[in-house]
């Protein structure tokens, strides 16, 4: 399933979906494939079957919020607003009770045409080195944040956060130092 990501990234959302589909022909329950053939299939238009296996991650994951955020976010860009701020208003609920990172909010905000929010989200995911926020940089969902000026102060905090991480190098659990970090 992770190829299949790889692919989204790069853009190659068919191969994301056969990547996605090949998993789910072994295990029909892996919920990253859901998730992930999700997002290819929102950005190939594909918005019902995106939004249905977005939910099927999400049963299949115990409602994780990256998958209940995915529902939103695809129904937001369907038009049903009242669906998206819905799911707003449980990942609020379940901030009461754990963490639940900053990326997914900012996400539907975005999808919701509230980039002032979107922005502030990504702020507050920078703030707290949420992991996910990075996706940021890349990720097509955020495609018309990258382009408002606002997200050039965005990149530049998320390349200050990686530079603060990277001055002490990964080591491999053997102790030995990863390939590249030399």
């Amino acid at each position: 399933a992770d190829l299949g990501l790889v692919a989204w990234f790069y853009g190659d959302y068919e191969r994301t979906v056969g990547q996605c589909r090949a998993v789910l022909a072994l295990d029909p329950d892996f919920a990253p494939a859901h998730h992930y053939l999700g997002l290819a299939l929102e950005q190939l238009g594909r918005l019902v079957e995106a939004i249905a296996s977005f939910e099927r991650a999400q049963r299949t994951a115990r409602k994780s919020a990256l998958s209940l955020a995915a529902v939103a976010h695809a129904a937001a860009l369907q038009g049903d607003r009242d669906q998206a701020h819905a799911v707003l208003e449980q990942l609020h609920a379940i901030w009461r009770e754990r963490y639940v990172s900053e990326y997914p909010v900012a996400l539907i905000h975005a999808a919701l045409d509230e980039h002032s929010l979107a922005f502030a989200w990504l702020h507050r995911g920078c703030d707290s080195r949420c992991e996910t926020v990075v996706w940021a940089l890349h990720d097509p969902r955020l495609a018309a944040l990258r382009a408002d000026p606002r997200f050039a102060e965005i990149r530049s905090r998320l390349h200050t956060l990686a530079d603060a991480a990277g001055a002490e190098q990964p080591r491999t659990l053997s102790g030995g130092k990863l390939p590249g970090w030399e």
